[in-house]
């Protein structure tokens, strides 16, 4: 009977620990850089962009590459942190670099947006940031080339997100409002009609376009 008990202790004494500590994921992340190209926005409109393999340009931006990347969470109630390690930056060439020059999205730390997601009733961590910085030491800009993301999952009794990239923490734009995923066949600007988003099942009357 002692014995049993012992054993019992020991067993908590190893899982209380683990349970309040959370879980810890890395994954280990490349960024395949395309040369500058142009791209048209209207009829008459045609400007510069730089990208990577899987990125993002939208206007709200100033058409700068976005990554954006979900990864999995244990559960829906877990609070967690997103953290950028080990990063190794290479510097932008001229013409890269009057791409990105005035941009307002561009600072010296990476600005780390992220929120929960569910997908198939299965908890994501969405993430996502311009990896473009300044390097307050040179004062060049440089593109992320590789890097580790760490996922950190903490109990609680509701979600909440901690952003952590060399300091920095922002909150998620995609926090409120509701939010449609649309997929695409190739990259670049596509032109989504009224009737494409009533096809969808979208009440497109209760819509407001100001605030699309």
């Amino acid at each position: 009977m002692i014995m049993r008990i012992k054993n019992i202790f020991v067993l908590l004494v190893f899982v209380i620990p683990t349970l309040l500590s959370g879980s810890e994921t890395t994954y280990k992340k490349t960024l395949h850089w395309n040369e500058a190209s142009q791209i048209l926005i209207s009829p008459t409109d045609i400007i510069k962009i730089i990208d990577f393999e899987g990125s993002r340009n939208e206007i709200d931006t100033d058409f700068l590459p976005q990554f954006f990347a979900s990864f999995p969470l244990t559960n829906s109630l877990t609070q967690f942190e997103i953290e950028i390690l080990h990063p190794i930056y290479a510097p932008l060439d001229i013409e890269e670099t009057l791409i990105v020059e005035n941009s307002s999205h561009i600072s010296e730390e990476l600005k780390i947006f992220s929120q929960l997601s569910i997908d198939r009733k299965k908890p994501f961590a969405q993430v996502s940031f311009i990896p473009i910085r300044k390097n307050e030491i040179t004062g060049m800009f440089e593109k992320l080339i590789q890097f580790s993301i760490l996922v950190k999952e903490y109990p609680g009794n509701s979600a909440s997100v901690n952003n952590n990239a060399s300091g920095g923490k922002e909150n998620s734009v995609l926090s409120t409002g509701n939010w449609y995923k649309v997929s695409v066949t190739e990259s670049g600007i596509h032109k989504i009609t009224q009737a494409e988003l009533a096809s969808m099942g979208i009440d497109v009357a209760s819509i407001d376009p100001k605030h699309i």
